[in-house]
């Protein structure tokens, strides 16, 4: 369904960028050629960049024609979740578009999100198909074509299952109501943001999204993937910089996910069992002698448990009421078994269907974006 200028809602697309200027330009370049249906403004924020990335950018956006910006800038890095929340504060759009400075869209992209929007007054948000721009022909690691959940609360998403990313063959191209939305790129109705309070930003970067995603679902609403839009995404150009702290804040802010939405009672066995896969990763990491790996994962646990009174006074974590299980969308299984233990290698072995022997897939490394690539 074509919606046209005339009678489509403002959209507000916010980026948010910290140092990489030549991508974020890339990605600004693409935006002005290929958002043309619809009316649009887009916010771009410095999240406490070098000055010598800012020089650059700053000489970039001045060669760019027909895209007007708003601009925000941080002298610190203050976190995707707050940066987005304050972002989002100036905006003029009835739907707020997410997306990551390392995406690259494509032309069209954005009116089937908010054609699909409109059309289903129950969906608050939506993605696109998101697809690698190392190897195009793939999915990418962050979102490929909508995100899940298992009972653990391990994301997964169609097209890629930990480390294995998928080739897209078209097996992913239909609607489909997913867990969560990828923060790399999606659009969701600014009202629904500002009912949910914003991103919590404790989450300071991963896993916010996710968490949006799924107060949004105990509400009630729901979230669709929309693979007619394509959007391409280098995947974490800035994270993969310095893993270390990667694995620290994707562990800490996992750990702190999975409390937030189970209550202690009687879900602790699941807290339980979910420390035994995470001494797994311990052990995979002492395996691959990766020591500081290693003391990220222990600093995950330290920061909650040096936290763990300030959530309990504040109502964060619970002690009955709450659960991941009562979502539809939940898979009720371990992908953590399913994948290293059963060998399930795709979104279509974990859900048990007929894939003809389909198992073509790349690992992570060679989708996604490296310095030293």
């Amino acid at each position: 369904m074509e919606t046209h200028r005339g009678h489509a809602p403002m959209v507000s697309i916010i980026v948010l960028f910290a140092d990489g200027a030549e991508v974020t330009v890339e990605c600004l370049r693409a935006l002005a050629k290929c958002t043309t249906a619809l009316p649009f403004e887009v916010i771009l924020v410095d999240n406490g960049s070098q000055e010598k990335e800012r020089a650059l950018l700053e000489r970039g956006i001045a060669k760019l024609r027909f895209l007007t910006l708003q601009f925000i800038q941080f002298p610190v890095n203050v976190g995707y979740a707050r940066g987005s929340n304050l972002a989002a504060a100036k905006a003029r759009g009835k739907i707020l578009v997410f997306l990551n400075n390392d995406c690259i869209v494509t032309r069209g992209w954005l009116t089937p999100l908010v054609s699909f929007l409109e059309r289903y007054p129950g969906v608050v948000a939506v993605q696109p198909k998101l697809r690698s721009n190392i190897l195009k022909a793939y999915f990418d690691y962050s979102g490929g074509a909508g995100g899940f959940l298992d009972r653990f609360g391990y994301p997964f998403t169609r097209g890629r299952i930990f480390d294995s990313i998928e080739k897209d063959i078209g097996q992913y191209d239909d609607p489909c109501e997913i867990t969560w939305a990828s923060g790399s790129c999606f659009a969701i109705r600014t009202q629904a943001l500002w009912d949910m309070g914003g991103f919590d930003e404790y989450f300071f970067s991963y896993f916010e999204e996710i968490d949006l995603c799924v107060r949004l679902r105990e509400r009630g609403y729901r979230i669709f993937s929309v693979p007619e839009s394509l959007v391409y995404h280098y995947g974490s150009y800035t994270s993969n910089r310095n893993l270390g702290r990667k694995i620290y804040m994707n562990h800490r802010n996992n750990l702190y996910f999975v409390l937030k939405h189970n209550s202690l009672w009687p879900y602790f066995p699941l807290f339980i069992l979910r420390c035994l896969f995470d001494i797994g990763s311990i052990l995979y990491y002492l395996s691959e002698r990766r020591f500081s790996f290693v003391l990220s994962v222990l600093k995950a646990y330290g920061a909650l448990v040096w936290h763990l009174p300030i959530f309990l006074r504040t109502k964060v974590f619970q002690f009955s009421g709450r659960s991941l299980h009562s979502l539809a969308t939940v898979y009720p299984g371990s992908i953590v078994l399913d994948y290293f233990l059963f060998r399930r290698r795709t979104y279509d072995a974990v859900m048990r269907r007929n894939v003809g022997g389909r198992q073509n897939f790349k690992h992570y490394r060679e989708v996604t974006f490296f310095e030293n690539r």
